[in-house]
């Protein structure tokens, strides 16, 4: 029986923050849903946007920012985006019509649909994205309308099989939920209807799934994500009812801890990312519009940034965090200001060549600062 537990620690960090505008051919992007990426080097972001309707991509190069390809109508639902990078630097985009691009050295390349129609989302929900341990893209989702069953499909290198969570007598269905890998390549997921739950397949379940309460007391979670940190540990992030919280599990006393990160009540949806030493860093926007950063090194505390810039906040606006090759976040969201998709970051740790086309493009010089 999995048992609730509670924590709470953060300090205030002093990271220096810079917001510049993603512009291309000199035209501003405005979109409720991004999600956002590294290229393989660490140094060079990647977006995927809603355009009038479009799904679309875009690049940071020497001479700005380049438009990709396009992922299909986005209409009539926005939905959401979802992204993951492998070990190997392949970048994957999952789409909430159904659709899925990868980008890898030799450029990007549109998947076979993961589904055949688009999927009903929720506000703050949509398709969550994860490589496997073959290096290959899984995305977790809602099969059916509005939503019959939750399923992971899990890319073939030909085309999709889809796995439905749960038990042949008891399936389930959430309209947030978080999918992430271990390192014995065993699909974790976290969701939060009826409740909320976690549930695992792989080779320590006799690839079957399992699933289980997180909580002894139910209650609903608004928005869900998820990542495995450091030593194959689960954390669960979630919105309750107007606190940023979040669940990990602790093996030594077999139940999991739950601790509030932020009492601010989350208005647009968050997200969650990994560095390379296991850390967690999550990206949020508060109640006011604010937008915020937190990251733990899974040994101490909260590192608490609060408002690190005005965001737009609308019903389907998210926000999606990156960690580049030096381990420092990147965060792209809708400034309010700037009326424009912008990234957020510290314009002496974002490595080169993107920190001169950055500043650059965004007009920025500032004296050097450290950490």
């Amino acid at each position: 029986m999995f048992v609730l537990a509670a924590l709470s620690a953060f300090a205030q960090a002093g990271r220096v923050w810079v917001s510049t505008p993603i512009e291309i051919d000199g035209e501003p992007i405005r979109s409720e849903s991004c999600a956002l990426a590294m290229r393989s080097d660490g140094t060079w972001p990647v977006i995927a946007y809603n355009d009038r309707g479009d799904f679309r991509v875009a690049s940071l190069t020497a001479a700005g920012w380049v438009q990709g390809p396009t992922a299909g109508r986005a209409e009539p639902r926005p939905g959401g985006i979802s992204t993951a990078t492998s070990s190997d630097g392949k970048i994957c985009f999952a789409f909430s019509n159904g659709s899925a691009l990868m980008l890898d050295s030799s450029g990007f390349s549109m998947l076979p649909n993961y589904v055949d129609e688009p999927l009903h989302y929720y506000p703050y929900s949509g398709p969550s994205v994860a490589f496997d341990g073959r290096g290959m893209p899984s995305i977790l989702h809602n099969q059916g309308e509005p939503g019959e069953s939750l399923a992971v499909a899990r890319y073939t290198g030909s085309g999709w099989y889809n796995d439905t969570v749960g038990y042949p007598d008891e399936l389930y269905h959430s309209r947030s939920f978080g999918l992430a890998y271990d390192s014995y390549g065993q699909a974790n997921v976290a969701f939060g209807e009826p409740e909320m739950m976690f549930a695992m397949k792989g080779v320590l379940t006799n690839n079957q799934w399992e699933a289980a309460r997180m909580f002894e007391m139910p209650f609903h979670a608004e928005q869900i994500d998820m990542v495995v940190g450091t030593g194959d540990v689960p954390w669960v992030f979630y919105s309750f009812p107007e606190y940023l919280s979040y669940a990990t599990y602790d093996r030594q006393l077999q139940q999991w801890v739950n601790g509030t990160i932020a009492s601010v009540e989350v208005k647009s949806g968050f997200d969650v990312a990994c560095d390379s030493g296991g850390g967690i860093g999550l990206a949020f926007v508060d109640r006011e519009g604010m937008l915020g950063f937190a990251y733990n090194d899974g040994v101490g505390g909260w590192e608490l940034n609060m408002g690190i810039a005005r965001a737009e906040i609308g019903p389907y606006t998210n926000v999606s965090l990156a960690f580049d090759r030096e381990d420092n976040p990147v965060i792209c969201y809708m400034d309010e200001f700037h009326n424009s998709l912008c990234l957020a970051y510290d314009p002496i740790t974002v490595p080169e060549p993107g920190t001169v086309v950055i500043l650059s493009l965004g007009g920025l010089l500032f004296n050097r600062r450290k950490k």
